[in-house]
């Protein structure tokens, strides 16, 4: 990566539109927004090439707009108090006032929960159970020397539980990309060489939280 001393800072002017719907079994939230920016630093592919390694060089755009969409609903039906199912998309286009793309913007993603609270009330007891899908979508707007990127789903799974007593123990345990998806990220730094991003994995994690500890100091 090759650095400019001479970049002046950014400035941005930024539109906003928030609505939310929160009811007993129901939530949606809407945010449609949009950036006008000026001197927008960022950094663009050269064609050149060092130690087998592509070189970028960061650069400014005179002036450019960012605009998208965040969206998202929650729904919690009244028969199954112990069932969350949320579901949300990101979509953000921007470019220079030439309708050229700025470089390295995300890919557009849907990304749905789906939630089990057992409700136990044993001192160890299940928290919740959790199923996640993430779909990527295809990434095409890309930049001169950028290279598009393709559509791809995601997997995963987990079961965090808590053992109370005076202080409280966490254990979680789950799998990422339960069906060992090959896919590389539009914004991986790996992607440049070809590096795919982790197929399937297991994961634990142990925490321990001095709740005994913090009561007493705060009296």
């Amino acid at each position: 990566e090759i650095g400019d001393r001479n970049l002046n800072p950014e400035r941005a002017l930024q539109a906003d539109f928030n609505y939310e719907y929160e009811g007993e079994h129901f939530a949606i939230v809407i945010n449609p927004f949009m950036n006008y920016m000026q001197g927008f630093i960022t950094v663009f592919r050269t064609d050149s090439i060092i130690d087998a390694y592509p070189v970028f060089e960061y650069d400014q755009i005179p002036e450019s707009v960012m605009y998208g969409i965040d969206a998202g609903i929650h729904l919690h039906p009244h028969f199954a108090h112990w069932l969350h199912i949320e579901s949300s998309v990101t979509y953000l286009r921007a470019h220079g006032l030439d309708n050229e793309p700025l470089p390295l913007m995300p890919q557009p993603r849907f990304n749905t929960f789906v939630r089990i609270d057992p409700e136990m009330k044993a001192k160890f007891k299940v928290q919740d159970i959790v199923l996640q899908h993430q779909y990527f979508l295809p990434q095409n707007e890309v930049a001169f020397n950028e290279t598009s990127s393709t559509d791809y789903n995601l997997l995963n799974a987990s079961v965090n539980c808590v053992w109370s007593f005076k202080d409280e123990i966490g254990l979680s345990f789950g799998v990422k990309n339960i069906l060992n998806q090959r896919y590389i990220n539009h914004l991986s730094q790996l992607k440049n060489i070809g590096m795919p991003s982790p197929g399937r994995n297991f994961y634990v994690s142990l925490t321990y939280n001095f709740l005994s500890t913090l009561k007493n100091k705060s009296k």
